[in-house]
C-alpha cells in the first residue's frame, strides 16, 4: 500500500506540473495577443506573419504569410485581417490565429500594382470558407498572387520563454520519476491508483461506522469549506508556516501579519531574497509595485521601465512565484500571484522626485487610478517595518525595515498622500532625500538624479538610533496578534 501511495503522489505531481505548464503557456500567449491587438492594425502590407495551420490540416505546421490589410468586412465584433500565405492561400484571420508578427524581418517586396491586384482577388463574403476557428480561407488559389507568395519568407516557430522551458524540465523530471517507480511500468497502474483513491475516500466513513457513529455519510470532512481549509493548511505547512500539528510557526506569524493579495508569496520573497537589502529606497518601491499592483491592461501607455536592477530582481522572483503556484495547484488552491513590473518605472520616477505633472506625462493611466496604484505600493512599504521579528535572523532584516521606511518617505508627497484621505504618521517616516539617488531609467528632462548610497557608518548609526526603529518588544509583551499566533 505504501508503494501505491508514493506512486499516487508522483502522478499527482505530474498532473500539477502539467497544469502549471499550461497556465504559463496561456499567460505568455495572452501577452502576445495583447501586443498583436495593438500593433497589427498599424503594420504595413507585406509584414511577415506566422499563422495557425488551417483546422482541416491535420498535423500541419504553422503557415508563413504576409499581412495584406484590415479586412473590409467582419463576421463578428472582432477585427479581422486579410493575409496571403506562402502556399498562395488567401485567408481572413483574427489575432487569435496569429502566432508571431515578425517585425524584425524585412517586409515582403511588392511591385507597383501588386497589392491592388491581390486585393482584387479577395472573394466576396459568401465564397469564404470557415475552417472551424476564427479563420476564413479562399478555396481558389490564383496565379496572379503566386509570384508574391513565393517571396514570403519561411518563418520559424518562436522559442518558448525561459519560465516555460524551466517548467518543461520540471514536467519531464516528474514523468521520469513516475516511470522509474516500481509500479510505474505496470499496465494496471491506473486501476491501482483508482482503487487507492476509493479506499482513501471510504476510510473515514468506515472508521465512523466502526465507532458506532450514525452519520457517516454526513462527515464534515466532505464539506467544501473543510477541504479548502485542509488544502490551505497543507500548502502553508509545506512552506514552514504551520507545524504538522497545525500550530503557527514564528515565520507563519510574520506572514499572517502581511496584508496582500498573496501574503505567502510576499512573505517568501521578504525572507528568501537577500538582494532586497541592497536596493536603494527608490528601487525597493519600484520592485514592490510589481507584487502589489495588478492593473495590467494592453491599452496602457508607460513611457519608461524601471532600472535594470529592478527588472533583474523581478525576473529572479518568477521562479519563486512558479513554485508557490505549483504548490497551490497541487493542493487545489487558486490564489492569484501578481508579478508585473509594468508600472515599476512610474513608481521609481515618483520616488526619485519627479513632479506630479511630469509623472502624468509618463503614462496614460488616469489620475485617480495612478494615485490608487501608488498608494497600494505605500501600503506594502508601511507594513514591512511593523512585521513581527523572527529569531536568529530568519525573518525580515533590520536593513530592509529601515529602507522600507525611506522608500515610504520618498513616496509620501501630495497628491498621493494628503491630510484627509491618506496620511503617513511621523513615526513611519524617516528623513531621506531623493537628491543623489542613482537610476538608469529614462526620466523627464531635468529629473535625472546623481549617485546615492548608504555608507557603513550611516547604516551603523541608523541601526543604533532609538528613534529610527519601532518598539516591537512593547507590542509582543502586550500579547499582539503576531505573538499569540507564534505561541
Amino acid at each position: 500500500m505504501g508503494e501505491v501511495k508514493s506512486l499516487r503522489k508522483l502522478t499527482e505531481r505530474v498532473t500539477t506540473e502539467r497544469r502549471v505548464l499550461r497556465y504559463l503557456r496561456e499567460q505568455d500567449r495572452q501577452k502576445d495577443l495583447a501586443i498583436f491587438e495593438d500593433s497589427l492594425p498599424y503594420c504595413s502590407p507585406g509584414t511577415p506573419l506566422l499563422l495557425q495551420p488551417l483546422g482541416d490540416s491535420e498535423g500541419a505546421s504553422p503557415s508563413s504569410a504576409m499581412l495584406l490589410d484590415v479586412a473590409p468586412w467582419s463576421p463578428d465584433e472582432d477585427i479581422w485581417f486579410t493575409a496571403l500565405c506562402r502556399d498562395n492561400t488567401l485567408r481572413m484571420v483574427t489575432v487569435s490565429e496569429v502566432i508571431d508578427v515578425a517585425l524584425d524581418v524585412p517586409l515582403v517586396t511588392l511591385e507597383p500594382g501588386e497589392f491592388e491586384a491581390i486585393a482584387a482577388l479577395l472573394p466576396p463574403k459568401h465564397q469564404w470558407l470557415r475552417d472551424g476557428r476564427k479563420s476564413l480561407y479562399a478555396s481558389e488559389r490564383h496565379e496572379g498572387s503566386e509570384g508574391v507568395a513565393s517571396r514570403i519568407p519561411e518563418l520559424p516557430t518562436p522559442s518558448e520563454p525561459p519560465e516555460v522551458l524551466s517548467q518543461q524540465n520540471r514536467v519531464a523530471f516528474s514523468e521520469t520519476q513516475v516511470k522509474e517507480h516500481p509500479l510505474g511500468s505496470r499496465e494496471d497502474a491506473p486501476q491501482l491508483l483508482q482503487a487507492a483513491r476509493v479506499v482513501a475516500k471510504a476510510r473515514p466513513s468506515v472508521r465512523k461506522l466502526a465507532a458506532g457513529g450514525a452519520g457517516a455519510a454526513e462527515d464534515d470532512d466532505t464539506s467544501p469549506a473543510w477541504r479548502g481549509f485542509q488544502a490551505l493548511s497543507a500548502c502553508l505547512e509545506a512552506y514552514g508556516m504551520l507545524t504538522p500539528e497545525g500550530n503557527v510557526t514564528d515565520i507563519g506569524a510574520m506572514v499572517a501579519a502581511i496584508n496582500a493579495e498573496n501574503p505567502l508569496f510576499v512573505g517568501v520573497l521578504l525572507i528568501s531574497t537577500p538582494e532586497l537589502d541592497q536596493l536603494g529606497p527608490h528601487h525597493l518601491a519600484a520592485f514592490f509595485s510589481a507584487i502589489a499592483v495588478d492593473m495590467s491592461r494592453p491599452d496602457v501607455f508607460v513611457a519608461s521601465g524601471p532600472s535594470d536592477v529592478v527588472l533583474d530582481l523581478v525576473e529572479q522572483s518568477v521562479d519563486t512565484r512558479d513554485r508557490i503556484l505549483a504548490a497551490q495547484l497541487q493542493h487545489g488552491l487558486d490564489i492569484p500571484i501578481p508579478l508585473d513590473p509594468t508600472f515599476a518605472g512610474i513608481v521609481e520616477a515618483w520616488a526619485m522626485g519627479v513632479s506630479w505633472a511630469e509623472l502624468l506625462t509618463m503614462t496614460s493611466v488616469q489620475e485617480g487610478d495612478l494615485i490608487r496604484l501608488l498608494r497600494r505600493v505605500m501600503d506594502i512599504l508601511r507594513q514591512i517595518p511593523r512585521l513581527p521579528y523572527v529569531p536568529n535572523d530568519r525573518g525580515v532584516s533590520t536593513a530592509l525595515r529601515l529602507q522600507s521606511r525611506r522608500a515610504l518617505t520618498l513616496m509620501d508627497r501630495f497628491p498621493v498622500s494628503d491630510d484627509v484621505t491618506y496620511t503617513v504618521s511621523e513615526e513611519e517616516r524617516l528623513d531621506v532625500s531623493s537628491d543623489g539617488l542613482e537610476t538608469d531609467m529614462t526620466l523627464p528632462e531635468g529629473q535625472i538624479r546623481g549617485k546615492m548610497g548608504w555608507s557603513e557608518g550611516e547604516v551603523s548609526e541608523a541601526l543604533g538610533s532609538e528613534d529610527m526603529l519601532f518598539d516591537y518588544t512593547a507590542d509582543a509583551s502586550q500579547g499582539s496578534s503576531g505573538a499569540s499566533l507564534g505561541e
